[in-house]
């Protein structure tokens, strides 16, 4: 298994992405455990384009998955999705839906720098180009409806409606405990 892991063909574009994913996070936070502030331009700019590779990864990462496990036709049970469940598979419309959110991801860390220190002195400080700059960062909206769209509130809308079995129960206490979890990590 391990080995199938590392060596198969099959997924080999999509695992090598994932890694090379996983170490640039690794040295990003690395790099926020220990920063240099030698030059705060220099900073800036290393993490302007920290975030442009991250984005760029992420994006990769996501079409690679869609292209190397085409799950096109996998259809998972109403109420179910492969991101959420144990017993259901990430299905190819949800892999492309989440390049749609990796690129969003990508776009509001550059509008974030634009508006903080990266884009021109009358961009960050009118009110004109703040409005800009609000219109720009909302403008992937767009071009959402290119994208496969699998609303997750539908999922468990759907679920209410149904009879509860014990999985969805179980389910149902994970999303608590992990919901509960993050409540006193945020405080």
């Amino acid at each position: 298994k391990v080995f199938d892991l590392f060596f198969n063909a099959r997924g080999r574009s999509h695992r090598i992405c994932g890694a090379t994913h996983l170490c640039w996070l690794s040295l990003g936070a690395i790099s926020v455990i220990q920063p240099r502030y030698d030059n705060d331009y220099f900073w800036k700019t290393k993490c302007l384009l920290y975030d442009i590779v991250l984005g760029i990864l992420g994006m990769v990462t996501t079409v690679t998955a869609a292209r190397d496990f085409p799950h096109r036709h996998v259809s998972n049970r109403v109420g179910e999705s492969g991101t959420l469940s144990t017993a259901a598979i990430v299905t190819q419309s949800e892999m492309i839906e989440h390049s749609f959110y990796q690129g969003l991801n990508l776009w509001q860390a550059m509008f974030l720098h634009a508006v903080t220190w990266a884009g021109p002195e009358n961009l960050r400080h009118s009110t004109m180009g703040k409005l800009f700059t609000l219109w720009l960062v909302t403008l992937p909206w767009g071009i959402r409806k290119l994208f496969p769209v699998n609303s997750f509130s539908a999922n468990w809308k759907t679920r209410a409606r149904k009879k509860p079995n014990e999985q969805d129960a179980t389910k149902s206490v994970q999303i608590r405990v992990g919901t509960e979890i993050e409540r006193k990590e945020l405080k």
